[in-house]
């Protein structure tokens, strides 16, 4: 539905003269229809669709984030080579600009699911501890939290991954959460 609604708004609204598009939410459009292709599991249309706005929207303010959505995109497929590129680029637009907190902690989120993927363990440590660091959502925390202890009992590190299932319980998250917490606690 979503696809469907921001097609429409493609279709009727878009000033695309000269290669420039004259309506600012066109570019909005396409990433909704590029995130809708992405939680479809319809990876190679959701790349396609980032690609495009990449391509087509060079100067536009969500170019960063489209870096994270096709690096995300390129990890579900397993294509890590493509998917370092990506995130080689949103490194280098977030030196060259401030951006949002919201954006850092996706892309921190991102490089974590790029590095877990991979098993490279301490660097997806890393990225989570700086995510943990960023989010203001108590539910988002806990379960980085929790991946955390996870990351950490399996490495024997069993005092670190206490910590991190103890702070899982104090933020009083959904049962099953807490169940799991306190039963890797007792192991």
């Amino acid at each position: 539905r979503a696809i469907e609604k921001a097609s429409k708004v493609i279709q009727n609204n878009s000033m695309y003269f000269n290669k420039k598009e004259y309506n600012r939410w066109i570019d909005d459009s396409y990433l909704m229809i590029g995130k809708a292709y992405f939680y479809k599991q319809e990876y190679t249309s959701a790349r396609r669709t980032f690609e495009f706005i990449l391509s087509r929207y060079k100067e536009s303010p969500l170019t960063p984030e489209v870096y994270l959505w096709l690096a995300l995109t390129n990890n579900q497929m397993g294509q890590f080579t493509r998917s370092d590129a990506e995130l080689e680029k949103f490194r280098l637009a977030m030196n060259k600009t401030l951006l949002p907190r919201n954006l850092m902690l996706f892309y921190h989120k991102v490089a974590a699911d790029f590095w877990l993927k991979q098993q490279n363990l301490e660097d997806a440590k890393r990225h989570l501890i700086a995510a943990s660091g960023l989010s203001r959502d108590k539910t988002n925390k806990t379960r980085m939290l929790y991946i955390l202890g996870q990351l950490y009992m399996n490495e024997g590190q069993l005092d670190k991954a206490s910590e991190m299932f103890r702070g899982v319980v104090k933020r009083n998250p959904r049962y099953d959460m807490i169940f799991s917490a306190q039963l890797n606690l007792s192991r």
